[in-house]
């Protein structure tokens, strides 16, 4: 058996560059509130060579460096990005570990047999390496016969990528730490306390000696390290999506002609979705066509909302792209294949579709036409700080219309502007001591009431290194003019105010 470990050496710092790009080549750490204090549990490389290690308390952090950065950690994004892992990994073998199987930081795919197809195992972790890279994931690998050996390679290996050759793995395993074994701390300490401090030096230790003096777990570890114990483990059910294909004999050769291919398909892959009790949430689209002499591949992508299993209305948005039942010089394959997600149970309407269902309608032709990317939704944002209070979110994976959260946080921001500007604008300002008059944009507004001041400070962890991070006083005002506006007294500079944005 080969088996390939994959260590996410930094998967909580990189989820949170995947959702904040600016964090990407900055000192910044992963934090969790524990016993009142905020304690790191993740550090970016840059943060690592300044000092900040793991475990320690923030502040002691800030000490080493004092322009860290920090930001809590978010669960729902670290399995994100797992889930991310473990699909890239799928690519190299068959059998993926479970989540829960392993920590969360490792996956083991079972690639026995596999290694030829990319060239040999190195060429496979080379490859798995720069996939990696380009997904914004750090990452170490290594491929051995057991569990534990392909587990501590991974981790304690000098190079990133390492593979023990067949019958080897034991003696690659010899000048890795103890610690690699994978025991408790409790044996590690003793361990130290004997100067066995390399897997080398269990070797000269009779095997009688080691379990009476530290318990079976370390002769068992040695054997599974060997091959001489089982390893079991929980590997991720093997349900590759469903897919529907038809080769074309003669080719397509007309737009009418792929279009009533495409249809066929849609309609079997659904019914098969529907035994099986499945949605889909995206739809994969290849159409293998002659263009120039030479057979190229033209893949669409298209989703929905929500989880559905409708052929007319899958095939009405993979029409939504200008040409793309276009034959070109003829197609000679079309490959429809779904990407399943949990299908809600709702209750249908009687007469007619809900609002909810027509907007979602709306937002899956707009992606369809223009694009996943370009069409969004604001998100509640876990934050006070007002431009990180909403986040713009794919309109195709938030949340369906009317399920959005409930709580003081909604209420509380009700008294905020329609419209906030992306910068704040400096303004002059006469106080005594609230605002009674403004200057903006070359002209003077008296201001006929005012209400405030509503202080906005970011949290401590994340400094206060820049006016932008800066404690702010926030001012309601109306003008005499009638309008409403939002402006803040920067606290770092009494004298700076700003306007941040405008009431309807």
């Amino acid at each position: 058996m080969r088996l390939l470990c994959v260590w996410l050496e930094r998967l909580l710092t990189d989820s949170l560059a995947a959702a904040e790009p600016e964090l990407a080549g900055k000192a910044y750490v992963a934090v969790e509130e524990q016993r009142g204090a905020m304690v790191v549990i993740g550090v970016s490389a840059q943060a690592e060579k300044d000092g900040a290690g793991l475990g320690v308390s923030l502040a002691d952090a800030r000490a080493q460096s004092a322009l860290l950065v920090a930001r809590q950690v978010d669960q729902r994004q670290a399995r994100t990005m797992q889930e991310r892992m473990a699909r890239l990994a799928s690519r190299y073998g068959p059998w993926v570990s479970e989540a829960s199987a392993l920590p969360r930081d490792k996956l083991v795919v079972d690639v026995t047999g596999c290694g030829h197809l990319f060239g040999g195992e190195m060429a496979m972790l080379e490859d798995l390496l720069h996939r990696g890279q380009e997904m914004g994931i750090s990452l170490r690998a290594a491929i051995a016969e057991s569990l534990i050996g392909a587990m501590a390679l991974a981790e304690f290996a000098p190079d990133e990528v390492f593979v023990a050759e067949p019958g080897e793995t034991w003696n690659a395993l010899q000048p890795l730490p103890v610690a690699a074994l994978g025991l408790d701390e409790k044996t590690e300490r003793a361990f130290a306390r004997l100067a066995l401090r390399r897997i080398a030096d269990l070797n000269s230790i009779p095997v009688s000696s080691l379990r009476a003096r530290f318990g079976a777990q370390v002769v068992r570890a040695i054997d599974q390290a060997k091959g001489m114990a089982p390893e079991p483990i929980a590997m991720r059910p093997h349900a590759p999506p469903p897919r529907l294909s038809v080769e074309l004999d003669p080719p397509a050769r007309t737009p009418e002609e792929v279009r009533q291919h495409v249809q066929r398909l849609t309609s079997a892959l659904c019914d098969r979705l529907a035994t099986q009790r499945l949605g889909a949430q995206r739809m994969l689209l290849t159409l293998a066509e002659l263009r120039g002499g030479r057979l190229v591949q033209r893949r669409l992508l298209v989703g929905a909302a929500s989880s559905m299993r409708d052929p007319k209305r899958w095939l009405r948005l993979i029409g939504e792209r200008e040409a793309v039942f276009d034959p070109a010089e003829g197609v000679e394959k079309v490959e429809l294949r779904a990407l399943v997600a949990p299908l809600d149970a709702e209750q249908a309407g009687l007469h007619r579709s809900s609002a909810g269902d027509t907007l979602n309608e709306l937002i899956e032709q707009l992606a369809a036409r223009l694009g996943e990317r370009r069409v969004v939704r604001f998100v509640e944002g876990d934050s006070h700080v007002p431009e990180e209070a909403w986040l713009r979110a794919s309109a195709l994976d938030s949340p369906k219309l009317g399920k959005s959260a409930q709580g003081t946080a909604i209420a509380q921001r009700t008294r905020r502007p329609l419209t906030l500007f992306a910068r704040p604008q400096a303004i002059s300002v006469k106080a005594d001591p609230q605002p009674v008059k403004l200057r903006w944009r070359g002209e003077t507004h008296r201001i006929s009431r005012a209400t405030g001041p509503e202080r906005i400070v970011p949290p401590w962890w994340q400094g206060q290194d820049s006016e932008a991070r800066a404690a702010r006083d926030y001012w309601r005002i109306e003008t005499k003019r009638g309008e409403r506006l939002w402006v803040y007294q920067s606290l770092e500079d009494p004298g700076g105010w700003y306007l941040h944005g405008r009431f309807a």
